[in-house]
């Protein structure tokens, strides 16, 4: 009730101005989630601003409850929305291989494409063995000048290349940033 006087008050809090400091806590299934303070004149509060205070955390917790369940809820939201857009992704995909049970090129465009779309990638390509090589089959959202040069690109297991190393590996392979890695062999997009 009085700052100036006490002495294990730090002097940095004195100098904020105010004399004496009201905190509640915020109570939630009996554990603080937080505090909720005043400051004010020397002498502090009085019981009814106490209690009025004790009801503005109580609203508070509901409010913060009720922020946490909205946030919960539209992130769950979001996750069926996307789980919807998947399934009926899957489902077009589906629908272009009952449509085309011996005409395999239509249906790997279609899982090119979805799954760039999904996954918001600027492009995408399937690359199909032949022989002792892999060679790109489908692509979706290239370049003109980039397709042409992809469709004259063979690849093998090796570092040279984000499908090379697939193959070596025989699993998923991420490339962050490929002018910055020293293993990469063929000419960038940007270059074509």
């Amino acid at each position: 009730t009085d700052f100036q006087s006490d002495p294990e008050i730090h002097p940095a809090v004195k100098a904020m101005g105010y004399q004496s400091q009201l905190s509640i806590p915020l109570i939630r299934d009996g554990a603080a989630i937080g505090v909720i303070s005043l400051g004010g004149p020397i002498g502090g509060f009085t019981d009814s601003q106490v209690a009025l205070l004790q009801t503005f955390a109580e609203q508070a917790v509901i409010a913060i409850t009720s922020a946490e369940t909205y946030r919960a809820l539209q992130a769950r939201t979001s996750d069926l929305q996307e789980t919807l857009e998947y399934q009926t992704a899957i489902s077009d995909v589906l629908k272009v291989i009952s449509r085309s049970a011996f005409d395999l090129q239509p249906v790997l465009d279609t899982v090119v494409e979805t799954a760039a779309r999904l996954c918001t990638a600027e492009f995408g390509h399937l690359a199909l063995r032949d022989g002792d090589v892999y060679r790109p089959f489908t692509s979706f959202a290239f370049s003109p000048e980039f397709e042409q040069f992809v469709r004259q690109t063979t690849f093998t297991p090796g570092r040279g290349s984000v499908v090379g190393r697939v193959l070596l590996e025989a699993r998923p392979v991420q490339v962050n940033n490929i002018t910055t890695d020293p293993e990469y062999a063929l000419p960038q997009v940007g270059s074509l």
